[in-house]
């Protein structure tokens, strides 16, 4: 089975490595604009399986020639590519799949649910860490229910080591992460859909595995269609972000001076305040710091006429052999996973939608074990 990645970056250089070995794989198409990115892609990656080729994510059409044929197509791109990626892939009639990002961009994607149908393929956006593994973990739980009250979901990448002043890690782009910190949050409270301004909500958190002390704290675009989907079935829909204490009030102190504005700093440079602020991010935080994923879904209802609380965690740390932070491993193997069930057509039928609704769970989640990524969940008295 042949598989397209488009973008040797952070993830989809993870993703390739993961697809490389993957017996059921053989050949990993990756495009990308950057020569450097393929060549420390080919220094890593010793695979006769993987080719490579330069081509800027825009231009489609030499795109199409190149991933003519593959079973999956997987955007690892910025998000405001995904669309044409994705219209490009029904076209060719391979199966798509992307990490999300932008949740108006998710909407247009999940419009080619028609096209797609005819041909029997799936478009399926967000399948990385969060939106992806979060929300497929937290319909698995919802399923464990005759009804459901609520789900409590708390997810993020904190440094081993945190470094003043910031104490973060941006396994993506700057860029995306100054939205999901400045951009309205879509929930579900008293069954209704209630929108609370990012970098608020802000509470303690504490993990069993991890000693430090943690906040967690409102943030946009981690969810994307689930509050929507899960309306009318739940009272509750709570997601929050968590980081190392005192970054929710350091990033509102920057976004009240307006450095994440798009606001021009002059006419002759073009330059905005928000470039400035991203280029001084992207040079003050490693880019491959050692990290720890932390999850915590937690989902409360009625099972067996017993009011019960299914909670699952995942704690996964850098992996110093692949040399590849957590966050990067999670998010790309979460999306090998859903290609992989899409090339070998373990997903029947076609259309377009989010994992959640059509990636069979026990599938995905053996599939996420033998990679080495390990869930735990236990049920408890509500």
């Amino acid at each position: 089975m042949k598989v397209a990645v488009i973008g040797a970056g952070a993830i989809g250089s993870a993703l390739a490595e993961d697809l490389c070995a993957r017996d059921a794989i053989t050949q990993v198409l990756i495009c990308d604009a950057r020569h450097s990115a393929l060549e420390e892609l080919h220094d890593r990656i010793q695979s006769p399986k993987m080719r490579s080729f330069q081509v800027d994510a825009r231009d489609v059409n030499t795109i199409a020639s190149i991933v003519r044929g593959s079973r999956c197509i997987i955007s690892c791109v910025m998000p405001e590519y995904n669309y044409e990626l994705a219209e490009m892939a029904v076209q060719l009639g391979s199966n798509y799949c992307d990490l999300g990002g932008d949740d108006r961009i998710t909407e247009h994607v999940l419009s080619l649910g028609g096209p797609a149908s005819r041909k029997s393929i799936w478009v399926v956006p967000n399948c990385g860490l969060a939106p992806g593994l979060v929300n497929i973990l937290c319909m698995y739980g919802i399923h464990q229910f005759d009804s459901v009250k609520s789900a409590r979901l708390r997810v993020g990448a904190v440094p081993l080591e945190p470094k003043d002043p910031l104490n973060l890690t941006i396994p993506f782009s700057a860029d995306q992460f100054i939205d999901k910190l400045s951009l309205p949050v879509t929930l579900i409270e008293d069954g209704k859909l209630k929108h609370f301004e990012p970098l608020s909500g802000i509470e303690p958190i504490a993990f069993d595995a991890h000693e430090s002390p943690l906040e967690a704290f409102y943030s946009s675009g981690s969810l994307s269609t689930l509050p929507h989907d899960l309306l009318g079935k739940v009272e509750t829909l709570d997601f929050k972000t968590v980081a190392c204490p005192g970054l929710a009030q350091k990033m509102k102190f920057v976004i009240a001076l307006g450095l994440t504005d798009r606001r021009h700093i002059d006419v002759r440079t073009h330059r905005t305040y928000r470039d400035v602020f991203v280029r001084q991010l992207k040079r003050k935080t490693p880019e491959n710091e050692p990290d720890v994923v932390l999850l915590r879904v937690s989902v409360t209802g009625v099972r067996d006429g017993e009011t019960q609380t299914f909670v699952a965690k995942l704690h996964e740390e850098y992996d110093a052999t692949l040399k590849i932070s957590a966050m990067k491993q999670c998010t790309a193997v979460s999306a090998a996973i859903v290609a992989e069930l899409l090339g070998s057509h373990q997903i029947a039928g076609g259309g377009a939608a989010p994992p959640e609704q059509i990636v069979p769970h026990k599938m995905y989640f053996d599939l996420l074990r033998e990679r080495g990524v390990k869930i735990s969940s236990q049920w408890q008295d509500a």
